[in-house]
């Protein structure tokens, strides 16, 4: 069966293409449902289904020049495009903030809070420049909790993460920004 598909790729790829989805719409789907299922809705599973039957339909031509058989191939497409879509989905998560945006909360603050502070252009740079050097998830749970003031909990949940990651993270990260921000503020 698999060299009838790879026959009917190259003369009528269309057909081809019907024939392959026929035969591995099932294995497709179960790698991108297993892969996917906790981070992705099942239309972004069926787009993802959709990608990998795609990207299996322009590389058409080099299948036939790979070792292996087409089944393998598909599934190392389909296992490789469903991480893909996993990794961009649950960064997706993350909550990053632009300067912009943290200029904005902290113009909303009253005066007598920590974010008169701030006025210096010089440091609530520097600020910025040592939150977001943080990296994911770091930067991120800290602007959620000391510019939004999100409890952990409520971070926890939305970063998918236990509460006490969270804790050590923010514990982590402002023993960080203190020792990289020690000359400057």
């Amino acid at each position: 069966m698999d060299e009838l598909i790879l026959k009917r790729l190259k003369e009528s790829p269309e057909h081809g293409l019907e024939l392959l989805m026929e035969r591995y719409m099932g294995l497709v789907y179960t790698i991108a449902h297993d892969k996917l299922h906790t981070t992705c809705s099942k239309e972004d599973i069926e787009e993802c289904v959709s990608e990998i039957f795609y990207e299996v339909y322009r590389n058409r031509s080099t299948i036939a020049a790979t070792q292996g058989t087409l089944k393998g191939f598909i599934a190392v497409i389909a296992k490789r495009r469903a991480i893909n879509r996993f990794h961009k989905n649950h960064h997706q998560h993350f909550f990053n903030a632009s300067e912009e945006e943290l200029q904005n909360v902290a113009a909303t603050m009253p005066d007598d809070s920590p974010a008169t502070a701030l006025d210096n252009k010089e440091t609530h740079k520097a600020l910025i420049e040592a939150i977001h050097s943080l990296g994911e998830p770091d930067s991120t749970i800290l602007i959620r909790k000391y510019y939004f003031g999100q409890p952990s909990k409520e971070i926890a949940i939305a970063l998918q993460l236990k509460q006490n990651t969270v804790d050590k993270k923010v514990s982590r990260g402002l023993a960080k920004l203190k020792q990289w921000l020690k000359g400057v503020l």
